[in-house]
């Protein structure tokens, strides 16, 4: 077990590469973990909400999810035998050359580059009510 607070993006990657599992509740086992194809315990809630990959196993604040998620990432047959197919939900490493190709093939024309307004009526009887409610909160 190494605990570090910061170790600079080339040791950081170059750790992940060679590690057995990633413990933490930070982005990065969500984001890099699945180009190298390591398990990844999402714990907590920090992360909540965001895409996870196959690698990934979220866990409660607990001692006893905590457990069975090491557990599940180091000894499970089944989860060790799908970790090379993980596929990371934040893309491929392609999206600037994809972006670069759009830009190099697209058609200038005013109606790229027009800006258009569309106005939408405002009920400020609604924005009212809700100002009033947060400022009573507030208080």
């Amino acid at each position: 077990v190494f605990v570090s607070p910061n170790l600079g993006s080339l040791n950081y990657l170059s750790i992940m590469n060679i590690c057995n599992l990633v413990v933490g509740n930070s982005s990065s086992g969500l984001v890099e973990g699945p180009y190298f194809k390591v398990p990844v315990i999402n714990y907590g809630t920090r992360q909540k909400g965001r895409l996870t990959s196959t690698n990934v196993l979220n866990v409660n604040s607990n001692e006893i999810d905590l457990n069975h998620a090491i557990y599940t990432a180091l000894y499970n047959k089944e989860f060790q035998k799908n970790l090379p197919n993980t596929i990371s939900q934040y893309g491929h490493g392609l999206t600037s050359s994809k972006i670069v190709n759009i830009l190099e093939n697209i058609k200038l024309d005013k109606n790229l580059y027009t800006k258009k307004f569309i106005t939408k009526t405002f009920s400020w009887n609604i924005f009212f009510n809700h100002f009033f409610i947060i400022l009573l909160v507030g208080f």
